[in-house]
């Protein structure tokens, strides 16, 4: 730090924080690229440690301990107790878990990594080894072969048996806290030396530490990657030093490549950061002093009672609040300062620090202590007071931290600091990482400390870099390294703690066949839900389609080309059974039989050729809430007739079982085991009784009671192949419902694997678990589960697996990417994640260090088999509501080719099926051009591969009629989506009555279907999804698109700018709320688009609309030179760089308005925010408040 322009000097200026700054400028984080908190070494051979021993008698501080042999037990020891994970911490509601460790580290990223060279160590081979907290492991990275060995030489100090590394992964920290991350980073080490070198002195191991290396050296030895991974601190023990060898560089063969901590994408950290990592990388100017001086008997604390030194380590938690009410005594003050700062304290030993540290007290709470600042020097033990201040200590301390009440609420607050000048000039610029790493074994001890007096600490790292300087009058080289807040500990009610390993809990036994299952109690829903939660007319024509559908399933035949009379006529020719099923449903149209009475009649065992389709459709109606009185007693017949077990006779497939699998064509999809295995569990064997063998053998999902089914054939049969499971393998399936799939996964890990099992219903787990039993298998596991279906924390203590299944759409998948997550951390490096959510099937391979995207991948969203949709449409099946949601995707990714989308596309009866499809390959085509070009030639590629189709469906003004926009005005479905849309806008804040009147004016004035292409439909247009629109653009939901409008505030006779106007939907109820005396321009990219808005423009008769063509980059700035200053809104509804927007904020008049949504991610999910902005005097933009809210708002529950 010797000239202003100094690395240093920059980095520690743009890393500071002010009351002002800290409170005002937040960093956005990426939470769906969050860093792992683990890392391993795939493909690098493993060594799994010992179970820890537990029975270590010392206490904390402790006195000599008599030095001990190194032996791999030991060893585990060690690192159990100062770099291992301590607990887990889960939250019941969402069920996401984190792991905490021995160490503090900020915000609980651990950011450290331990390796380690053994050569001596007994039960160990000598070799180079990376600790894998997760497994609690260690990774051979490396042989000590005489290069290795020469080099290891050179950068050590002593000849000792074991030597540890401590390495930083400052993405970790960065991903979170930015530049200031790196002074986290090297705190974090002096936390984990700390924890390292007091375990080993426990064991009778004392060290010596460098910290003064050189990290190329240093990274050399242990195979760094230096762009990513950095030496801090080299731990060696013993007291035996040794002069270092001649460094010379040798090539090393490594074993294992580091799996990646980031998801797809490299974080960007900023040059600034970089060079000071880079200028403090070399060689100090001076070593570290050494003393080996025999151990000095530590000074007993002030009370009777002594915590074991075990529970201080395992147990020590970073507080999360104070009970403001809790106090210090004095003594217990002083005796807390100097186990802190006593640098010949036991597990120092070894290394004389200058005391180039000091503390400031704020004195909060402190029995015997006048309220005060305190100055506490190591050097000569005193504690002198520094300051009386006219005001709370408490919350001079919390401004110090920023305001963060956990501090002031605090008995006491430590700030350690450092006179950087002098440790510069010392040590020259690694000095700066020193004395960060020395602040940080000091906080360390005052956790432990804190701890055995029975308070808690926390290390604050946030915090006002000015205040030593401007409040308590230090010169400006005095710098703050970190604060520590004492007190006692708020535990946290809101969280479960559990165990951290296996081996830390005795494990219980599990069986779901010896649990009582009581009947699930069912009763009505209130009176009035049917309106709210299902449209009338919806019900009516679900009830008419019931008609068709029972006929028809009656008959034994599709006869949709048949009139309905003449099914009739068949149906009263067939059997007895059909006229009196006739017969009920005849009743029923009369109104002799209610709607509940008629559904309980075809549940009857005397039609038991129609229980299985009527329980299908009545579970349906049940979940809809379509039936109100009466519902009850449906539900508990179909809970009984889903619970009749099985007729199993015999366990061998039937002959329908197996002529399905001949004929499905999986012999030459899919290996041959997994194809063996699928043949030899029939699903006849799983299913509920009322199910044929020939419906048990069909390729579709069964309904199995509880809102459950068993998933089709095909399905599993994707799911297998890609995660090809083998022998010896662990799998766990959350939720087995039937028991199905959990024994193929049985059969396919054979007797050296071991399969998991947890199920939610009892009943279910109950039935699915004697299914499983039946077959024998003697390696399968049951896990019991909580109220929302997730299982035991148990799953935590087991070792991880190499597959996770979450069958069905499991709720809590689709709350938040930390469960997801959760979940990866079980999963072994390799391994596989499946889950479903949104009708969609997503497999992940987690871990892998073969893959270059990163931490996962997607391998693909296999829904259905192929052919499916092909098949379907040669037999010229109408498209059902399963087409929609779950088999688009799936065709666009792997079946498309242009003929049959164009027969698809000749097929009015699959009208339904084009508008998702477009969506579907859009988003496949956009996807392979990002792979291919840069993002802004995505646009251009989905225009010119689906160009002929967007011209085919574009929609023909000429032959629009004014009474077709009057029916649309008229339909039900269109006031409802209105209703709903209006709905939303109301219960928006910020908005008032009179603006949303105008919006929904001009929404209802212009359907929004007639501005969309023709290939959706006057009820797919208003679904709350985006959509894709003419040559490629997309279009955002309808509830989105009325907010910008309400929220922009146009009013009648203003001039508005519009950016990016596409179908110009907003233009057209932007020019009717304008009026007459108003103005809306509008400028899009693309001519073609241009062209096609003129021509709704003359259809419409719209004459206050001027539309462009033109590119924001380019045309904006010729246009501020005439237009600047006179417009009173401006809406950018496009992606737009934020030059650009700053530009168009030229236009505004004074006070006016512009908004530019951007899209953020929250712990609530995607959500959506504004930024409004008003022109300033300066001409700059101000943002001047933001509304966030949800992309899928409840109320359009109503209208799916």
């Amino acid at each position: 730090m010797k000239t202003a322009q100094h690395p240093l000097v920059v980095f520690h200026a743009q890393s500071s924080l002010t009351l002002q700054r800290g409170m005002t400028e937040g960093r956005k984080i990426d939470r769906a690229n969050q860093p792992s908190p683990f890392r391993s070494y795939a493909g690098a051979p493993v060594v799994k440690l010992p179970q820890p021993e537990k029975y270590l008698e010392g206490v904390w501080p402790s006195a000599i301990i008599k030095p001990a042999d190194f032996t791999l037990q030991r060893l585990s020891n060690l690192l159990y107790y100062s770099a291992a994970i301590s607990a887990w911490k889960q939250d019941p509601k969402t069920h996401a878990a984190w792991a905490l460790r021995v160490n503090a580290s900020a915000g609980n990223l651990h950011d450290e990594e331990v390796h380690l060279i053994a050569e001596g160590v007994s039960g160990l081979e000598n070799g180079l080894y990376h600790f894998n907290a997760r497994n609690f492991s260690l990774e051979l990275r490396a042989p000590l072969t005489p290069e290795l060995k020469q080099m290891i030489a050179a950068v050590s100090q002593t000849e000792a048996p074991l030597k540890i590394l401590l390495t930083s992964l400052f993405d970790r920290q960065y991903w979170k806290y930015g530049e200031r991350g790196w002074r986290y980073c090297l705190l974090d080490t002096g936390h984990q030396e700390a924890a390292v070198r007091s375990a080993g002195a426990q064991l009778g191991w004392p060290s010596v530490v460098t910290r003064t290396h050189d990290d190329q050296k240093l990274g050399s030895v242990f195979g760094l990657a230096h762009d990513e991974e950095v030496p801090l601190a080299f731990i060696e023990f013993s007291l035996q030093l040794k002069p270092h060898g001649t460094w010379t560089p040798q090539t090393i063969a490594f074993h294992g490549q580091p799996t990646p901590i980031l998801g797809t994408h490299k974080q960007i950290v900023d040059p600034v950061t970089v060079m000071a990592i880079a200028a403090t990388a070399g060689e100090a100017l001076s070593r570290e002093s050494i003393s080996t001086q025999p151990f000095s008997v530590p000074v007993r604390p002030p009370f009777s009672r002594q915590r074991p030194w075990i529970d201080l380590v395992r147990k020590r938690r970073s507080a999360t609040a104070f009970d403001p009410q809790s106090r210090i005594t004095n003594e217990e003050l002083r005796w807390l300062l100097r186990q802190a700062f006593n640098q010949s304290a036991y597990w120092r030993q070894g290394i004389i620090e200058q005391h180039f540290t000091l503390a400031i007290v704020y004195a909060q709470r402190v029995a015997g202590l006048e309220p005060a600042i305190y100055l506490y020097s190591p050097g000569n033990d005193q504690l002198l007071e520094h300051k009386k201040l006219p005001i709370d200590i408490s919350s001079l301390a919390g401004q110090h931290a920023l305001g963060q009440e956990i501090v002031s609420a605090g008995a006491v607050t430590i700030a350690i600091l450092t006179d950087m000048q002098q440790v510069l000039n010392a040590f020259g610029e690694k000095g700066y990482r020193l004395i960060h790493q020395q602040a940080g074994v000091v906080g360390q001890a005052l956790y432990l400390a804190a701890e055995s007096l029975g308070l808690q600490g926390t290390a604050i790292g946030a915090f006002d870099d000015i205040v030593p300087n401007k409040l308590l009058g230090m010169p400006e080289s005095m710098m703050c390294l970190e604060l520590f807040a004492l007190g006692k500990a708020r535990p946290d009610q809101r969280l479960t703690t559990l165990p951290a390993y296996g081996f830390d809990q005795q494990k219980t036994s599990f069986d779901p066949r010896s649990v009582e299952v009581v009947p699930e109690v069912h009763t009505d829903p209130q009176p009035g839900l049917r309106s709210k939660k299902f449209m009338p007319e919806g019900l009516e024509a679900l009830i008419n389609n019931l008609d068709i559908w029972l006929l028809q399933s009656t008959a034994g035949q599709f006869a949709d080309d048949l009139p309905l009379e003449q099914v009739r006529q068949a149906l009263g020719a067939v059997s007895a059974e059909n006229r009196e099923v006739l017969a009920a449903f005849q009743e029923y149209q009369s109104g002799k039989k209610n709607l509940v009475d008629f559904l309980d009649t075809l549940l009857d065992d005397r039609f038991r050729f129609l229980q299985a389709q009527a329980a299908t459709v009545i579970e349906w109606l049940l979940d809809a809430q379509v039936i109100e009185a009466g519902s009850a007693r449906l539900a508990e017949k179909l809970d009984r007739l889903y619970m009749r077990p099985p007729q199993v006779e015999s366990l061998e497939p039937s002959p329908e079982h197996r002529a399905i699998i001949d004929r499905s064509g999986y012999r030459t999809q899919f290996p041959g085991r997994m194809v063996d295995c699928l043949l030899k569990h029939d699903r006849r064997l799983f299913a509920p009784a009322l199910f044929t063998t020939a419906e048990a053998a069909s390729d579709s999902d069964l309904p199995i009671g509880f809102r459950q089914e068993m998933t089709r054939p095909s399905l599993v049969a994707t799911i297998l192949s890609h995660l090809d499971i083998q022998p010896g393998q662990r799998v766990l399936e959350i939720g087995y419902g039937s028991g199905w799939l959990l024994a193929m996964l049985a059969d396919l890990v054979g007797e050296t694997g071991e399969v998991y099992g947890s199920e939610i219903h009892p009943a279910l787990a109950r039935r699915g678990a004697e299914n499983v039993a039946r077959f024998g298998y003697k390696n399968v596991e049951w896990i019991p589960t909580d109220a929302d279906g997730f299982p035991d924390a148990q799953l935590l203590l087991e070792e991880q697996f190499d597959a996770i299944i979450v069958s069905g759409e499991n709720p809590l998948i689709g709350k938040g990417h930390r469960l997801k997550r959760f979940l990866t951390q079980l999963l072994r490096d390799g391994g596989h994640l499946v889950t479903f959510t949104n009708g969609a099937l997503d497999i992940q391979r987690v871990n892998s260090g073969e893959d270059d995207s990163g931490q996962s991948f997607v391998l693909g969203n296999m829904i259905m088999p192929p052919l499916r949709l092909e098949e379907a449409l040669e037999r010229q099946l109408a498209p059902e509501e399963w087409f929609l949601t779950k088999q688009i995707e799936l065709w666009a990714e792997i079946e498309y080719n242009q003929p049959a989308l164009d027969r698809i596309l000749a097929n009015e009866r699959f009208r339904p099926l084009w508008a998702p499809l477009f969506k579907a390959l859009e988003e496949k085509t956009r996807r392979e051009a990002l792979q291919k070009y840069h993002p802004v030639s995505s646009d251009r590629a989905v225009r010119d591969e689906l160009y002929p189709y967007f011209k085919k469906f574009e929609r023909d003004y000429g032959v629009l009629t004014s009474a077709d926009v009057a029916a649309e005005r008229e339909r039900a479905g269109f006031k409802l989506a209105m209703t709903n849309a209006e709905n939303y806008l109301r219960n928006l804040r910020n908005l008032t009555s009179e603006t949303i009147d105008r919006v929904m004016a001009g929404a209802r004035h212009f359907p929004r279907v007639f501005f969309l292409p023709e290939f959706y439909t006057e009820e797919n247009a208003y679904w709350p999804i985006d959509y894709i629109m003419d040559y490629g653009h997309q279009m955002v939901s309808l509830h989105e698109q009325l907010a910008y409008l309400a929220f922009l505030g146009v009013a009648p006779g203003e001039r508005v700018f519009e950016v990016g106007p596409g179908t110009a939907w907003l233009s057209f109820i932007m020019s009717h709320i304008v009026g007459e005396q108003g103005r809306v321009d509008a400028l899009e990219l693309v001519q073609e688009i241009v062209d096609l808005a003129k021509r709704k423009q003359a259809y419409f008769g719209v004459k206050t609309i001027n539309f462009y063509q033109g590119d924001v980059n380019r045309d904006v700035p010729a246009y501020l030179r005439s237009s600047a200053g006179t417009y009173d809104r401006v809406l950018v509804a496009c992606t737009a760089p934020e030059n650009a927007v700053e530009e168009l904020g030229g236009l505004l008049k004074p006070g006016g308005r512009l908004i530019h949504p951007v899209y953020e991610d929250s712990p609530n999910g995607k959500n959506m925010r504004f930024y409004l902005k008003a022109k300033r005097p300066n001409g700059r933009l101000k943002i001047v408040s933001s509304q966030a809210f949800e992309m899928k708002p409840p109320d359009y529950e109503k209208v799916l």
